[in-house]
């Protein structure tokens, strides 16, 4: 068993952080949908996903005050709303993929402040499809020029 945990070590504020394992939450639940898949699968987890679920689990039991999802890396050790679950990466490039015109990024952001406030009076299906995927818009063009340039920490994640 130790030779499975080897390589395996406990990192700052409590999450378990394993040599060559994503960092970043939404690379955590893709891994740990990955996991999922090959148990469900009947297949053997490979060593190193099998030292990581372990000892999660076990600090877990260890310490009932312990997050799983922090330990498991899906939630920010830095707190906040971002984490493996957040929509915000999802609508910020639905955004950009919208403001794809031509034109410095003051233009893109005003047309799509536009298009967004009509889309309060009277509704737009491809932004109502987003809303309803990932959350509201926002509207402000300060908002909007970040999502599009992709200075959020939204579109950090992942990366």
């Amino acid at each position: 068993m130790t030779d499975l945990l080897s390589s395996t070590r406990p990192a700052a504020h409590g999450r378990i952080e394993h040599q060559g394992f994503p960092a970043k939450p939404l690379d955590s639940r893709a891994r740990l949908e990955d996991c999922m898949h090959i148990l469900a699968a009947g297949q053997p987890l490979p060593p190193s996903s099998r030292a990581w679920l372990v000892l999660a689990i076990r600090k877990r039991l260890a310490d009932p005050d312990a997050n799983l999802d922090q330990l498991l890396g899906l939630r920010s050790r830095r707190g906040g709303r971002l984490g493996a679950f957040s929509t915000n990466p999802e609508r910020d490039q639905a955004i950009r993929a919208l403001a794809t015109a031509d034109g410095p990024l003051t233009a893109r952001a005003q047309a799509l402040v536009m298009r967004v406030k009509a889309h309060r009076r009277q509704p737009d299906p491809e932004l109502a499809r987003i809303e309803a995927r990932s959350g509201r818009i926002p509207g402000s063009l300060s908002q909007l020029q970040r999502i599009i340039a992709g200075r959020t920490r939204a579109s950090q994640i992942g990366r």
